[in-house]
């Protein structure tokens, strides 16, 4: 439920970051399903941080729409429809100041691990 609420834009600078910039979105995809990543660059100490946040629904099936407000999460709720099958990660990539090494460290990372479940 707090998706969109809970994300690097407003945790990491509340954490004492200071954002450096956004760069392209990294796309991964897994079977039918395709994941769209956030990158953002953060610093905190001088010391570089790339960011890389993605939300997903974890079934293949109709979406759930994206709400931000509390007005949005009433409406949905009220409807019947649930958040409870939607998604998060986060992947961090601290000490690489070239977005472009870290994004490769990503896609490395996310081919070998990233999988639906055995039960899906």
């Amino acid at each position: 439920p707090f998706i969109g609420v809970h994300s690097p834009e407003t945790c990491m600078p509340a954490s004492g970051f200071r954002k450096g910039g956004s760069h392209p979105p990294l796309i991964f995809d897994l079977d039918d399903l395709r994941i769209e990543f956030d990158v953002t660059t953060f610093y905190f100490m001088n010391r570089p941080y790339q960011v890389y946040y993605a939300t997903w629904n974890d079934f293949r099936g109709p979406s759930v729409p994206f709400v931000e407000t509390t007005r949005e999460r009433l409406q949905l709720a009220w409807s019947g429809r649930r958040l409870r099958n939607r998604r998060s990660l986060q992947i961090v990539i601290q000490g690489i100041a070239e977005e472009r090494t870290a994004r490769q460290e990503v896609i490395q990372f996310l081919e070998t691990t990233l999988r639906w479940p055995e039960n899906e």
